[in-house]
This record gives structure tokens, sequence and C-alpha cells, in this order.
């Protein structure tokens, strides 16, 4: 259970720290550019790589949770932060 609960909290962190930076680097670029730029790999790139971190941690485990466990871990992590 500690490893779910592990994989919620990388997978949270690693959303959230990603968020953050695409959101610095999209500001970045659209002041250089001097118009708006597209920002649609904040929608994508984040809960992604949040899912993969949380899928990670989580299978590291040498016990296997149910299957529900481990989706919550990658679902409620990009649901909650989103």
């Amino acid at each position: 259970m500690r490893r779910i609960i592990w994989a919620w909290v990388a997978g949270t962190a690693g959303y959230v720290v990603l968020l953050a930076l695409g959101a610095i680097g999209v500001g970045i670029l659209s002041v250089r550019a001097g118009e708006p730029v597209g920002a649609w790999a904040l929608l994508v790139l984040p809960p992604l790589l949040a899912a993969a971190t949380a899928v990670l941690v989580a299978g590291r485990t040498p016990e296997r949770p149910p299957w529900w466990r481990g989706l919550l871990a990658v679902v409620v992590p990009a649901a909650a932060a989103g």
C-alpha cells in the first residue's frame, strides 16, 4: 500500500513541476516571439509524464496490488491536479 501512496505523491509532484516549468517555458517563448504561442503541450505532456512516473513507482513493488489500485495511482494525480 505504501508504494501506491508513493506513486500518487510522485505522480502529483511530477505533474505540478512539469506544469509549472511548461508554463514558464510558454511564457518565455511568447515574450520572445512577440505573439501568442500554442500551449497544447501543457495539456498533453504533464499528465502523460506524471502517469508514467506513477506507473514506474507502483511497478517496483514486489507484491502486486489489485489492478484498480494501480489505475487509481495513475488517474487520481492527473484528475486532482487538473
